[in-house]
């Protein structure tokens, strides 16, 4: 008797007898067991799956990290265009302030020598400031510096006679507001 016994039908593969043959199978150049047929199959198509994803996960990040730092250059550039052009606002408030207070400080200039005797000019001007700085919230100090005795030709009476006149009599009035909101005077300083 014959050590197998086989069937002629194609689809039946009984085996008898004391050695079984696995069937062994040609892929991609290697044999391979028929169990691990699956297996053969299935890690090549998962190896490419996960490399298109990991591939798929590198180009989204890198598009989307350009896109987003293109977003950042262009919000960085349009909080500074903000922060410039309020700047630039202030800055065109305070110079319109300054524009204002320009004729009327030339006026008590220019009366200055027209005045009773007695009469001091310093005084109006340093009111003048004080009540802009005081209606005008936005306005930190003001200030304003003459040359010796050019205001009035007497620089020499008001030596150390306030804390908005030099040593030498110099009308130099600093008004500005000190922490607590209130207006404080002293002389401008030459550093």
């Amino acid at each position: 008797m014959s050590k197998y016994v086989t069937s002629t039908k194609k689809t039946d593969r009984a085996y008898t007898g004391a050695q079984k043959t696995p069937r062994k199978y040609y892929l991609r150049g290697v044999f391979v067991k028929k169990a691990s047929l699956k297996m053969a199959i299935l890690i090549p198509v998962l190896a490419v799956l996960i490399a298109g994803v990991t591939l798929m996960v590198v180009i989204v990040g890198a598009v989307s990290s350009s896109s987003t730092l293109d977003m950042t250059d262009r919000l960085m550039e349009a909080r500074v265009h903000e922060f410039a052009n309020d700047f630039k606002s202030l800055s065109n408030y305070g110079y319109a302030a300054v524009q204002v207070l320009t004729p009327v400080i030339t006026d008590y200039w220019n009366g200055a020598g027209d005045m009773p005797p007695g009469y001091d000019v310093r005084d109006d001007i340093v009111d003048c400031l004080e009540e802009v700085i005081r209606t005008d919230k936005s306005i930190l100090a003001l200030w304003t510096c003459w040359e010796p005795d050019a205001l009035d030709g007497n620089d020499r009476a008001h030596i150390n006679i306030n804390e908005y006149h030099d040593d030498t009599g110099r009308f130099v009035p600093y008004l500005y507001r000190d922490g607590g909101g209130v207006i404080a005077l002293s002389s401008v300083r030459s550093s």
